[in-house]
């Protein structure tokens, strides 16, 4: 066994904060760790646990202090001038100096012998070299902190590249400009973003500062925007230059003019967010202790002022011109426009006249909920131009207790002019949620004869509706005429060859009625609710509507048709959300080439096993092929359908 020599450990000193023993060479550090791992910061005094987070937090927060030590150090280098360039130096030739330890100079020495194997002549020693050592002092202090390797060479300030300036020409309007919406503010609205410019050294950074200028007018009735990017030093003379010459008369023009601005249906939809007292809640998130204060809820007519049509008045816009609010409209298959968006378009506008007919305190949230009970009817009068925008005007021109009916018109101007799209008349109704029933609302004057001939056709909507209410086939029998009809439809569907009711054949162009049938199911998810959490009533509609298109393209046999009437379209309950959803639609009437489909929709709780009717939509289509098949009902149900049909064609 070879002889092992035991050398006993050092003692080490033990820490009087933690009672740890450290070595002699690590008291620094131990110190710092021991006292909570912490490095200090100079300049704001935050403690970090390493040197490299102190180093990373002096970077981001301290950059200019930061930059101000690397400048100073940078200065007294510079100030160290050795001269020209002054050549190769032999390692040998300096051994006082300070830069290099001996270690470093042994291996330089052996690197040389090493190069020049077998060579004992010493390197020649430039002139220049000799007298830079002769001279000393100064000059040797700084050819001592500048040698590395052999080579010395003369320090020279990085001359920094800047990046040239961007501009962008403005070219402000001509003559030909239309000055009726063109907006222009007095002072030039910028907006400052920062970009990182690094000079050639890469040693500092500099930072500058561009100003972007926008300019938005209209020429040729297209929206034009101007933008001008200069940097911050320039923008100040370059606007005052905006105001000389021919440019100023212009601005000053256009600023004179009315500044005229449309409300989008999109920004309606934000406002009711600020206006309705309900609030969406999200999903996962906890829905705070905060309460919003709702304006009271009064408990008779007399309580509240009285309104005018026109205080109800609103108009907005569904801008089809812009190419990127176009795209939700637009569907191929359906050949232009998707009516079913507009139809949800129209539910929005009418919550949102019904507000400003019934809001009294606007400082707080409105503590009625308004919702649709009926869509009375929408008759359409011409096709929609994809790329033109859709004027919306409608107010109040009925109000009772808690009801009011809201009437809408869409137009549009082309280059005949302007003509009207559809007029469509809700049916909305006040709710207090806390009582889950009626709420009162303001009253409605009539201002001037015309006003009270609006209001007198409510009136008789409203009495129509009773009236047809009370002759609903399922409360009571058909008429006479009416039940004279269905027997002659029914001799049709016998077999001659056979004396039976039993035997039924169907006559020539004809389809049973069972054989139009289509259905699709949904699953009510929360992006389809309003603001008070239940399924959004334009979401339904439009559903309603493109099952409606479908089945009617089927029986048809082609796509080339067009809805004509949205008829008496009733919200009997809200569907909340996760429900499942069930439509079923029907063609229930036929003449010419008008087809009445009737759309069905019930909710399914699966758990329970329960239905419930949500909603009854009724859609009138023309079909624009040389035929199309009569439908034939086939039971005394499809008899009742097909009567109720011809009812809602014939209204």
């Amino acid at each position: 066994m070879p002889n092992t020599k035991i050398t006993k450990a050092k003692s080490r000193d033990k820490c009087p904060l933690c009672e740890q023993g450290v070595q002699d060479n690590k008291w620094r550090e131990h110190l710092l760790m021991c006292n909570g791992g912490k490095f200090p910061c100079k300049m704001c005094g935050k403690l970090f646990k390493k040197s490299s987070y102190l180093q990373r937090h002096e970077k981001k927060f301290h950059p200019a202090e930061v930059l101000e030590k690397k400048t100073e150090g940078d200065k007294e280098w510079l100030e160290q001038d050795p001269g020209e360039l002054i050549g190769e130096v032999s390692n040998e030739s300096d051994s006082s100096s300070s830069s290099i330890d001996s270690s470093e100079e042994e291996d330089v020495v052996e690197e040389s012998k090493v190069d020049e194997p077998g060579k004992d002549k010493e390197r020649q020693v430039p002139q220049e070299i000799k007298k830079v050592e002769e001279k000393g002092g100064e000059e040797n202090t700084c050819s001592s902190s500048l040698e590395k390797g052999r080579i010395i060479r003369k320090p020279t300030i990085p001359v920094p590249v800047f990046a040239p300036q961007r501009r962008v020409p403005l070219n402000l309007p001509d003559k030909n400009v239309s000055l009726k919406r063109f907006h222009f503010s007095s002072k030039c609205s910028t907006s400052t973003q920062t970009e990182d410019v690094c000079h050639a050294a890469q040693t500092r950074i500099k930072k500058r500062k561009l100003h972007k200028t926008t300019f938005s007018y209209v020429k040729d009735d297209k929206n034009v925007e101007e933008i001008l990017e200069e940097e911050e030093n320039a923008v100040n003379s370059n606007c005052q230059k905006l105001k000389t010459g021919h440019n100023i008369s212009l601005i000053e023009n256009l600023r004179s003019l009315p500044a005229r601005r449309h409300l989008t249906i999109a920004a309606a939809r934000e406002s009711l967010k600020d206006l309705v007292g309900g609030s969406q809640k999200l999903i996962g998130a906890s829905n705070g202790t905060e309460k919003v204060e709702l304006a009271y809820i009064a408990e008779s007519q007399e309580e509240l002022p009285v309104r005018s049509m026109s205080d109800s008045y609103s108009e907005l816009v569904i801008p089809l011109s812009d190419v990127a609010a176009r795209q939700k409209y637009l569907n191929p298959s359906m050949m232009g426009i998707r009516f079913g968006r507009i139809l949800e378009d129209l539910d929005t506008f009418s919550v949102y006249v019904s507000y400003k007919h019934t809001v009294v305190d606007r400082s707080k949230k409105a503590g009625i909920s308004i919702v649709t009970a009926l869509v009375d009817r929408i008759e359409k009068q011409a096709e929609i131009v994809p790329d033109v925008d859709i004027s919306m005007t409608g107010n109040v021109t009925w109000a009772g207790k808690s009801s009011m009916e809201v009437t809408t018109t869409l137009q549009q101007k082309v280059d005949s002019g302007t003509h009207t799209i559809l007029v469509a008349k809700f049916l909305m109704v006040a709710r207090n949620p806390a009582t889950k029933k009626s709420a009162v609302i303001c009253g409605l004057k009539p201002q001037n004869p015309e006003e009270e001939k609006i209001y007198d056709l409510g009136n008789a909507s409203k009495l129509r509706r009773q009236e047809e209410a009370n002759k609903n086939l399922l409360k009571t029998h058909p008429s006479e005429e009416e039940r004279e009809m269905i027997h002659q439809k029914f001799l049709q569907t016998l077999d001659p060859n056979f004396q039976t009711f039993r035997q039924r054949v169907k006559p020539d162009n004809t389809v049973w009625m069972e054989e139009t049938i289509l259905k699709n199911l949904h699953i009510c998810f929360p992006e389809a609710r309003n603001l008070y959490n239940k399924i959004f009533g334009g979401y339904l509609m439009r559903k309603a509507y493109e099952l409606a298109w479908a089945n009617t393209a089927l029986f048809c046999s082609s796509r080339n048709i067009t809805v004509r009437v949205v008829d008496d379209i009733a919200f009997l309950k809200s569907v909340e959300i996760r429900s499942l959803l069930l439509m079923s639609s029907q063609v229930v009437y036929t003449q010419d080439k008008d087809i009445q489909v009737h759309v069905h929709a019930e909710v399914i709780d699966p758990d329970l096993g329960s239905r419930s009717t949500s909603n009854n939509f009724h859609f009138t289509f023309r079909c624009h092929e040389p035929t199309i098949p009569d439908v034939m009902p086939k039971t005394y149900a499809e008899y009742m359908l097909y009567l109720d049909g011809k009812r809602h064609f014939e209204s």
